[in-house]
């Protein structure tokens, strides 16, 4: 049993299950990768405790991020290898001028220094790679991402990135929604809150899609 099932009351986890939850999807025949905000604004800049991290950026998941770094970015090869969609989303700069924020969050982002919609060296976007700048946290709302997908045929997404508990989640209820088949990689989602990223794998898994290993990821791929 994985982290993210144990740390559920074993209660809870037969009233979902008797209630028809927590059905595995089945991998589609064309899959994509969407990276959703794997950005400095949640990784920082290097590996740093949230705490001094959050002097860098103060949406930092420090050290959290940086242990998924790795796998997102074996992730990537493996996607890359295999010549599948890859899609990044990061922060609309024009919009958080304007005073627009995804979450009701305030933070105060106008310090000099590093763009917190850029994003760390290894997992940064390759040319030809979309990256898709979205104001709110879902990587569907108010963007073209569906129809994006819908040309390339797409069917699958394998979903990574941050936060887990905020736009993965809110781009996996979209994502099944508008009837993908919704794969979050386990090890390459992360968040600020260990004990809330474990929760909403959870969730996610037994409502809007399938949390799978980067092993598995890469198999199906």
């Amino acid at each position: 049993m994985r982290k993210w099932q144990r740390i559920i009351p074993t209660l809870d986890r037969d009233i979902y299950r008797r209630g028809g939850y927590g059905r595995s999807l089945t991998f589609g025949k064309r899959p994509a990768l969407l990276l959703v905000d794997a950005t400095l604004a949640f990784t920082g800049t290097r590996p740093l405790s949230i705490a001094e991290a959050s002097k860098e950026f103060p949406s930092s998941c420090g050290e959290r991020a940086w242990k998924a770094i790795p796998y997102i970015k074996r992730l990537l090869e493996g996607s890359r290898k295999r010549a599948i969609p890859i899609i990044y989303t990061t922060g609309d700069a024009a919009f958080n001028e304007a005073g627009v924020r995804t979450t009701k969050a305030a933070r105060n982002f106008s310090g000099a220094g590093p763009d917190m919609n850029g994003f760390v060296d290894v997992i940064a976007p390759k040319k030809g790679e979309l990256v898709l700048r979205k104001a709110f946290a879902s990587a569907f709302f108010g963007t073209s991402l569906a129809t994006y997908l819908r040309i390339r045929g797409v069917d699958t997404i394998l979903l990574a990135g941050a936060s887990t508990s905020g736009c993965v989640r809110s781009t996996a209820v979209d994502g099944h929604s508008h009837g993908f088949s919704v794969f979050p990689v386990e090890e390459c989602c992360f968040d600020r809150s260990e004990f809330s990223h474990l929760v909403n794998l959870f969730e996610i898994n037994t409502r809007y899609g399938t949390v799978i290993q980067v092993a598995e990821a890469l198999r199906c791929l």
